[in-house]
């Protein structure tokens, strides 16, 4: 079974020596930004954390109203 990589769009991640890295490991087989499959990263499919679990953690997050760092550490717990 042949397996495909995906990176996010960080600019440490398109760097020379990590391009050159994918390629050698993932020939054709990687998704990023730098990749030929450039248009995958958004794809709803292959990220869907993006789409329920950070709005879930927000949501969580921001629920309740706090007055300093402390308190907003302690509710995020």
């Amino acid at each position: 079974r042949r397996m495909w990589f995906q990176q996010d769009g960080a600019p440490a991640h398109r760097s020379r020596a990590v391009i050159q890295y994918l390629n050698n490991r993932f020939p054709n087989r990687w998704i990023g930004m730098d990749s030929r499959a450039q248009k995958w990263p958004r794809s709803s499919d292959l990220t869907p954390q993006d789409f329920y679990f950070w709005g879930y953690i927000r949501d969580k997050v921001y629920s309740q109203k706090t007055n300093t760092c402390l308190d907003w550490f302690d509710h995020a717990r």
